[in-house]
């Protein structure tokens, strides 16, 4: 799938992507694969794998 990083906190290291047609899915810089949380900006296009939580979705595998 793919979405855009629409909020990153880098002191916590998580944040959120946004997807078309889906909600925005939390995800934490150690699901990100090829990239580390210096490198994370708003805007920045990426493609995840979608999983569901018991408190929403959440992206993993994420690589810009």
């Amino acid at each position: 799938m793919k979405g855009t990083v629409r909020r990153f906190l880098p002191e916590k290291r998580f944040g959120f992507i946004e997807a078309p047609t889906y909600p925005d899915h939390f995800f934490h810089i150690d699901d990100a694969i090829n990239f580390g949380a210096h490198e994370v900006k708003v805007g920045m296009e990426v493609e995840f794998e979608s999983h569901e939580t018991e408190k929403g979705l959440r992206a993993y595998n994420v690589t810009a």
